[in-house]
This record gives structure tokens, C-alpha cells and sequence, in this order.
């Protein structure tokens, strides 16, 4: 949704064969771990081959091009630009997926139900809380 593109997945060696080969071709690398705004989706969108974006955290995200580098690559040799921001909130524990989740979940619902308008509903439905978000 980001880019218009397919997304990949780098991993361990051992792992990457369960997924689709990467292409090489200009890519962009994100850490899975920060969480997205769309402040940062913005930032990613617009960067340029050869930029990245860190924290004080580290690697962020960035756009390269060529051969795609090992999993446990430190990822400062194939960026000759970098752009530093304020710090970012990272998943640090699988439970934070789930604490994460109701607002991450209101959050995609205003990205995809944006400029939509409730139809009418039928009177025998019930609804428990405001019916201005179905659709």
C-alpha cells in the first residue's frame, strides 16, 4: 500500500526460502519492528535511491538499489545519505502486537474507509453503537 509495489521479506538464511525471491532491482528496506504513522509513511515515500532514515534507535528504512544484502547486514554501506528523526516506538515483545492492536486496527480503519458514507440500513437491524462507520 506504501509503495504500489510487492513487498518482500529478508530474513535468516535458512528462513528466506519460504518466501518469494527478492528481485534485484531498486528496493525499499523497512524494519518490521517500528511501528507506522503516517508521518514516517511520508518520510519512506519520499526518499531517494541511496537515502536513509534512522532514529536514535538506528536503521529505520531506505531505498538502494542492486544486489540485495544478507539478513544480518549492517545496512550504513549501501546508503550514502542519511536522515535522522525523532525517535520511533518499536515492538520489543510479541505481546505488544496485542496491546498495539486496537489502535493500529482504528487507525487502518480511517486509512480505507476514508471519503465513504454510511448507506441506509434496514430497521430490523440493531446496532449497539453508532452506525456511521458500516458500510
Amino acid at each position: 500500500m506504501l509503495t504500489g509495489k510487492n513487498a518482500y521479506v529478508l530474513t535468516e538464511e535458512y528462513l528466506q526460502p519460504v518466501y518469494d525471491p527478492i528481485p534485484a532491482e531498486e528496493f525499499i528496506l523497512i524494519d518490521a519492528s517500528v511501528q507506522v504513522s503516517k508521518a514516517l509513511c511520508s518520510a519512506v515515500s519520499e526518499l531517494n535511491p541511496g537515502e536513509a532514515i534512522y532514529d536514535d534507535e538506528g536503521f529505520i528504512a531506505g531505498r538502494a538499489q542492486g544486489d540485495i544484502p544478507a539478513y544480518n547486514t549492517d545496512f550504513k554501506g549501501l546508503f550514502n545519505s542519511r536522515i535522522n528523526i525523532a525517535s520511533q516506538r518499536r515492538l520489543r515483545l510479541p505481546c505488544e502486537i496485542f496491546q498495539w492492536n486496537e489502535e493500529t486496527i482504528r487507525s487502518d480503519f480511517k486509512i480505507v474507509s476514508k471519503n465513504r458514507i454510511s448507506g441506509a440500513h434496514n430497521e430490523t437491524v440493531f446496532f449497539t453503537q453508532r452506525f456511521a462507520n458500516i458500510y
